[in-house]
């Protein structure tokens, strides 16, 4: 991909070279590709910064640039997203694993994203206030990072939400109640941030919910009970003094010295209060002020 390249006599909807060995930077010219909707670099060593020009496909729909060594890791690297506030139809945009560096645009709450990862690169600030804009978000990852501050109140906006991944940071502050709001989430990793206080009794409500990570932070007081399931007998639950289960009536099996009913099926089924059941599927260890209390994920339906 050289910049003397002409791509402005290729009509077509999708270009995709991923997975090869392009080492070069991404040519202005790609945005003469009239019509594109797919633009996926993902999986090379390109670099450099991301062109402003790619604002000007105004029916890109997907823009994956995952895994390449894009960015210097400075301020500015992502000022190429302020280019696409006049794409409508853009719903994917993957960048994880680069280089990029700075702090999250605001602009980005003016699109119209399904899904928008940027893991595992140098950022730097806050996550935008008004994240809560993008309401039709499903997948919102930004692990591995250096994001400070809180998480937004107005995340609870994000109704479609089903994958949340904020975890590796140093995030702080109280989780919010609102989190409980999404109800379609099935995925919430936030461990090793330097989240404080109390575990909210609103994430019982999260009944999609598979996988809840809270492991190293600072999070203190009781653990929402009324958990069902199976107690892992291996790890932090081999030692008895090490976990509490206070509370949780409906738990199973785990070491003998727990004394809890055996599993008659590790997929059982247990009503929600309105009829329906939900067949509970994963169990996990939340790091409580140094106690591996367990925690359990809420099931689906």
């Amino acid at each position: 991909m050289e910049q003397s390249d002409r791509a402005d006599t290729l009509p077509c909807w999708a270009f995709a070279i991923a997975q090869n060995q392009f080492r070069e930077i991404i040519p202005d010219t790609l945005s003469n590709i009239s019509g594109l909707d797919l633009l996926d670099l993902g999986e090379n060593h390109l670099r450099g910064q991301v062109p402003d020009s790619l604002g000007m496909l105004k029916n890109l729909y997907w823009l994956r640039l995952d895994s390449n060594e894009l960015g210097s890791g400075m301020l500015g690297d992502l000022n190429f997203l302020n280019s696409f506030n006049n794409i409508s139809s853009l719903r994917v945009i993957g960048l994880y694993s680069n280089n990029f560096g700075g702090v999250l645009p605001n602009s980005i709450v003016n699109l119209s994203l399904q899904h928008f990862t940027i893991g595992n690169n140098r950022l730097s600030g806050n996550i935008p206030v008004d994240i809560g804009n993008l309401i039709n978000l499903t997948t919102f990852g930004v692990a591995e990072n250096d994001l400070t501050g809180v998480i937004p109140y107005s995340i609870s906006k994000l109704q479609s939400l089903r994958q949340l991944d904020l975890s590796w940071n140093r995030l702080s502050g109280l989780l919010p109640s609102s989190l409980g709001n999404l109800s379609l989430l099935y995925y919430l990793n936030m461990t090793h941030n330097d989240f404080e206080g109390a575990i909210p009794t609103s994430l019982r409500n999260c009944l999609n919910m598979e996988l809840l990570i809270l492991d190293n932070n600072k999070l203190s007081g009781s653990l929402p009970g009324n958990f069902i399931g199976e107690v892992p007998s291996g790890g932090v639950f081999k030692n008895v003094s090490g976990i509490s289960i206070t509370g949780n009536k409906k738990l199973c099996e785990g070491i003998c010295q727990l004394q809890l009913q055996a599993c008659s099926d590790r997929s059982f089924s247990v009503k929600n209060g309105k009829g329906k059941h939900l067949s509970i599927k994963i169990i996990i260890a939340i790091g409580i002020t140094g106690v591996s209390w367990l925690a359990f994920l809420v099931a689906s339906k």
